[in-house]
C-alpha cells in the first residue's frame, strides 16, 4: 500500500518516491540525485517516475526487440542493421559546445531525460507526460528545450548520426512542443539560425520525430510476448501493467 496524500488539487503526492517506482527501487542513482528531483518523483504525474519507469524496463530487455520498433515510431525508418553496441543512460547531464559562450553567457550542464548511443548513432528523447517544453533557458530567451537537444547532441554524437524524438502523452499537453518540432523538422534553416556557434551545419543531424508514451506501451507489449528469457518477459509485463493502471495503453 501506497501511503501519501492529495494535493489542493487532487494530485496523490506518496511519502516515499521509491512507492512510485516498479524496478531498480534502490539504485545509486538516487543516492546522488538532487533533493529537488526526487521530491518530483513522489508525485504520480511525475514525467520522471514514468520514464524511469518504462526506460528503465527497456534497459532489462534485449534491445534487439525494442530498438528498431522504436526508430520505425519515432522517425519511420528501419535500421540498417541491428547495433551490436547498445547503451541507454537516464538523465546524464552534458555540457554545450565551447562556442555557444561566443554568443550568450555561459550555459551550465543539461540533463537529457534519455540518451541511447550505439556504435553508429545516438539518439536523445525529451520526455513529456502532462508538461511541454522549456521555451527559454536562464541567459538565452531564444534557446528552447528542443534547440538545446538538438546543440548538445550533434555535439556529443561526434561523427556519429544523431537522432532527436519528443515523446509526449498526447498533443492537448504538449502542443507548444509538437508544434516547434514539426516548424523544425520541415526548416532546417530555422534550427541552424538558432545556433550560430555551429559552423558545422549539424551535417549529423539525421532525424527529428515524435511518438507517444502509448507506443511505448505497445513496444513493451510486443517484449512481453518475444521476449526469448522469462525474467524479460516479466519486466515487460509489469510495465505494461503500471502503464495501463495510468490509462496508458
Amino acid at each position: 500500500m501506497t501511503h501519501g496524500k492529495l494535493t489542493a488539487k487532487g494530485v496523490f503526492i506518496a511519502d516515499d518516491f521509491r512507492d512510485n517506482l516498479i524496478v531498480d527501487r534502490y539504485d545509486n542513482v538516487f543516492a546522488a540525485m538532487r533533493g529537488e528531483k526526487i521530491n518530483h518523483l513522489r508525485s504520480e504525474n511525475s514525467e520522471d517516475v514514468l520514464t524511469w519507469n518504462v526506460f528503465r524496463s527497456l534497459h532489462k530487455i534485449n534491445p534487439s526487440l525494442w530498438l528498431p520498433a522504436f526508430f520505425v515510431r519515432a522517425f519511420h525508418i528501419d535500421l540498417a542493421e541491428q547495433p551490436k553496441v547498445v547503451a541507454l543512460d537516464l538523465w546524464p547531464k552534458l555540457v554545450p559546445p565551447p562556442a555557444l559562450r561566443l554568443f550568450q553567457k555561459d550555459e551550465g550542464e543539461s540533463e537529457i531525460d534519455v540518451r541511447i548511443e550505439t556504435e553508429r548513432l545516438v539518439c536523445f528523447i525529451e520526455a513529456k507526460y502532462k508538461s511541454d517544453i522549456s521555451r527559454r533557458t536562464k541567459n538565452n530567451t531564444d534557446r528552447d528545450q528542443i534547440i538545446r537537444n538538438l546543440d548538445l547532441g550533434t555535439w556529443h554524437a561526434g561523427r556519429r548520426d544523431f537522432f532527436f524524438a519528443l515523446l509526449v502523452i498526447d498533443e492537448a499537453h504538449s502542443a507548444d512542443g509538437l508544434a516547434t518540432l514539426n516548424r523544425y523538422t520541415k526548416e532546417r534553416a530555422s534550427v541552424i539560425s538558432h545556433l550560430p556557434h555551429r559552423t558545422d551545419g549539424l551535417e549529423n543531424l539525421k532525424g527529428l520525430g515524435h511518438l507517444t508514451w502509448c507506443d511505448m506501451a505497445e513496444i513493451l507489449c510486443r517484449c512481453e510476448t518475444q521476449a526469448e528469457h522469462e525474467d524479460e518477459r516479466q519486466t515487460a509485463k509489469r510495465a505494461t501493467e503500471w502503464l495501463a493502471r495510468k490509462r496508458i495503453r
